[in-house]
């Protein structure tokens, strides 16, 4: 307890607020208050700080201790509102729609714009489209907390092959590697001799790499 008053105090003492942390009286917004949170910690961590603060019962202006109505153990939409504020999926404006459609709709706006002119970030939603036609909707995972994307793996290129099938080819070991061919593989000559056919041909098989060095 005496460290969070000690908290409240260097709080306090700074002439206005700053960019991470914020005063409140009474003020809830439980849609606000996650973009708030999320904004906090975002600068916190520019700032180099390990914390963000949303302190409730101080005055904004004068900083003066004036006490709350706030609950932090309230329900917001028959649920817990810590449980409420740690939800990661779709921003309240957002539809299903809208984001298979490749609609951009930040969670915080605010930050969004932060992000977008420090070039960190560009305008989202465009590759959401993309991923669809390749790979369907199921790609989609929508968890309580999260988005999920699956990308399945269904090929493996064959560089150099003009006969390997265009939609799918999978190799198939034959014949484990024996030591005296891993001994041969290894050698700093036979490595020497990859690198320049490699050189001469950018294309070339491992078929054809094997003949050439005799493995």
């Amino acid at each position: 307890m005496d460290n969070i008053l000690n908290v409240v105090k260097e709080l306090c003492s700074y002439p206005s607020e700053r960019e991470w942390f914020e005063f409140k009286h009474n003020w809830f917004e439980p849609e606000q208050l996650g973009q708030y949170i999320s904004a906090l910690s975002n600068s916190a961590a520019m700032e180099g700080r390990s914390k963000a603060y949303f302190v409730w019962g101080i005055d904004d202006t004068t900083h003066d201790i004036v006490g709350t109505d706030f609950d932090p153990d309230c329900n917001v939409k028959n649920e817990p509102l810590k449980h409420f504020l740690s939800r990661g999926t779709f921003p309240p404006s957002q539809t299903l729609e809208g984001f298979f459609a490749g609609e951009s709709v930040p969670v915080n706006q605010k930050l969004s714009e932060i992000f977008l002119q420090l070039h960190i970030s560009e305008k989202t939603g465009r590759g959401v489209p993309k991923v669809i036609e390749k790979y369907g909707r199921d790609a989609y995972e929508f968890r309580e907390n999260s988005i999920v994307v699956k990308i399945p793996f269904r090929w493996v290129n064959v560089l150099g092959e003009d006969n390997a099938p265009e939609e799918v080819k999978l190799f198939k070991v034959k014949d484990a590697t024996t030591p005296e061919t891993m001994l041969k593989t290894t050698s700093k000559d036979t490595q020497e001799k990859i690198l320049k056919l490699i050189a001469e041909n950018p294309r070339i098989t491992r078929k054809q790499m094997a003949e050439a060095c005799g493995i």
